[in-house]
């Protein structure tokens, strides 16, 4: 899995996303430091911040907030 995350980088593909994004910060993760999370919001055309004090599996630790999160998104953004 690192080796994977060290050669893919999609950065230049972030300002081209048109959909409507939440980034969900996990902001005790050591894997994906929250640093990186704030930069997809800010690079992604409206994008919507919201942070989560859990590590890198907010839907183990964290799972009803988690959930919340996403569901909020997709009422917020139905179709």
């Amino acid at each position: 899995m690192k080796m994977l995350a060290g050669r893919i980088d999609v950065r230049d593909d972030l300002a081209a996303l048109r959909a409507p994004t939440l980034v969900i910060s996990t902001i005790a993760d050591h894997l994906a430091p929250p640093a990186l999370h704030r930069h997809l919001a800010d690079t992604i055309s409206g994008a919507q911040f919201v942070e989560i004090p859990t590590g890198h599996l907010p839907m183990v630790e964290r799972p009803e907030e988690w959930q919340k999160l996403i569901t909020d998104f997709l009422e917020q953004h139905r179709a």
